[in-house]
């Protein structure tokens, strides 16, 4: 069984972001890693679930500002289709993503 492990430079490459990030997200636990000799490696796998958990965190709190837009008549819900962010106002947008942090919802961009 081979495993793909990435150096802190080749994974901030991956994921489009500096080494520093990598090891911020390798010292909050956020980015699973191992030590090979005492040097930090990222395995594949680790990589793939880290975007996927961003990507279903990212979803999540555009459904939660979808509904609270919705609840408070800012946009309509169209029977025939899903609402997408990209049909919102930007100021609607704002006050959304204000009133879920005020609100101490979680929200992750």
């Amino acid at each position: 069984m081979k495993f793909q492990l990435y150096r802190p430079d080749q994974a901030a490459k991956v994921l489009n972001c500096s080494k520093r990030t990598i090891y911020r997200l390798v010292e909050g636990h956020e980015l699973e890693a191992l030590r090979v000799r005492g040097v930090i490696r990222i395995p594949e796998a680790a990589l793939n679930d880290y975007v996927t958990e961003q990507i279903r965190a990212f979803m999540e709190t555009e459904v939660e500002i979808l509904h609270y837009l919705t609840d408070a008549g800012t946009i309509q819900r169209k029977p025939a289709g899903d609402l997408r962010l990209d049909q919102i106002d930007d100021d609607a947008f704002v006050r959304a993503l204000t009133t879920c942090i005020d609100g101490a919802v979680i929200c992750r961009w």
